[in-house]
């Protein structure tokens, strides 16, 4: 139909040109309009390659047909206006032809986007569908997690002690292992609920001003105790605030213990620094132990089934990724010298005490509850 047309206004077109008497009058009267007539053509054969259904098909050519027929409508009216005034108005089949090709193509863009955006709509449609069903699937694993496993295992945990003094001493030590699983099992718990929740629930919890500097400082002396045989060596300048939340604190937990708990240097040492630029705070993380495998470096803080090390190594980077990205931050890591891992996080500055940068308009809904120090060494 549409090329059809098309070929129909074209030999119109190069008929018209003929009727010219000069150069000039075809390439004004006759040079474009058959260009437009080709256009047409290329158009309906378009149409028919393009793989669209029925439907879009027929949007498409409903929309052609109203703009040809409308610029049509609108120039008889005009030719008939001046007709009715007693003027001329010469070459009034070729005007017409010429505004019903401007109609076609007209409608046959309008029908392509109107096509096009419907279908945009249809699938995102789809996928909010898709994770609002992922929502729930992990809604349900949270929930499984949190009122089953967690809760039978603090049970068992609480039993251990009960039975200690039944234990013979050369068991004793077995207990201990029973204990120590026990533990990882709730931390390993714990730290899957966080993530979860981070990257999938459905409250909205606006982004603040937050002092690193006294975050940072408490997550350090927290280290300090756990881990008396590490040297902690830190450069933290004070009062230094970043736009983030009140779990800015699972960021520096979280990676403070990877530095520290893959550590197997003689003499473990941790060294921080804050750089408090003008508009970034960047937060360097270094350790002496034996640093990331070449091939994992890119990929240490991204969620993949098949990834083997995020799976024997548990989640804890995985929420410290999830966190920065929420704050709208940047973080990676590179090697150390001569052995170790440096991790870099770069947070987004308030552009004054009090007022958040609009560049850090939260996107993730997430709720999350706090571990105690100890349930959370767990290797992240």
């Amino acid at each position: 139909m549409i090329s059809g047309l098309g070929l129909l206004l074209a030999l119109v077109e190069i008929w018209h040109a003929f009727e010219m008497e000069t150069t000039l009058g075809v390439m004004l009267e006759a040079v474009l309009p058959l260009l437009l007539a080709i256009a047409l053509i290329y158009a309906g054969y378009w149409l028919s390659c393009s793989g669209l259904d029925s439907t879009g098909i027929g949007r498409i050519l409903g929309w052609f047909t109203a703009g040809t027929i409308g610029m049509l409508l609108v120039t008889a009216w005009v030719i008939s206006h001046q007709l009715i005034r007693g003027l001329p108005f010469p070459h009034a089949m070729f005007v017409a032809m010429n505004t019903v090709t401007v109609g076609g193509i007209g409608g046959f863009l309008i029908g392509v986007y109107d096509v096009r955006s419907r279908r945009r709509a249809e699938r995102l449609a789809r996928e909010r569908r898709n994770v609002a069903r992922e929502r729930e699937r992990i809604a349900f694993l949270n929930h499984l997690l949190r009122h089953n496993v967690l809760n039978e295992m603090n049970v068992a945990l609480g039993r251990i002690d009960s039975v200690r003094p039944h234990v013979q001493p050369d068991g004793q030590k077995h207990l201990e292992t029973i204990r120590i699983c026990g533990e990882d099992i709730v931390t390993l718990v714990q730290k899957v609920k966080t993530f979860t929740r981070i990257v999938s629930d459905g409250c909205d919890t606006a982004l603040r001003t937050v002092d690193l500097s006294r975050t940072l400082e408490r997550e350090l002396e927290k280290l300090r105790l756990s881990f008396g045989e590490v040297t902690v060596v830190a450069d933290v300048p004070p009062d230094v605030h970043v736009i983030a939340d009140d779990l800015l604190s699972e960021v520096f937990e979280n990676i403070l213990l990877n530095a520290v708990q893959h550590n197997d240097a003689a003499k473990p040492v941790v060294r921080i620094s804050v750089d408090d630029a003008a508009d970034r705070v960047r937060v360097t993380i270094a350790d002496n132990g034996p640093g990331f495998p070449e091939q994992l470096k890119e990929r240490v803080f991204v969620v993949e089934g098949a990834n083997t090390y995020a799976a024997s190594h548990g989640v804890g980077l995985k929420i410290a990724n999830a966190l920065i990205e929420r704050y709208r931050g940047v973080i990676r890591v590179e090697d150390n010298k001569p052995t170790g891992t440096r991790v870099h996080i770069e947070f987004i500055k308030p552009t004054s005490v009090g007022e958040i940068d609009s560049r850090a308009k939260p996107h993730l809904a997430w709720a999350a509850t706090r571990r105690s120090t100890k349930g959370d060494r767990d290797a992240v």
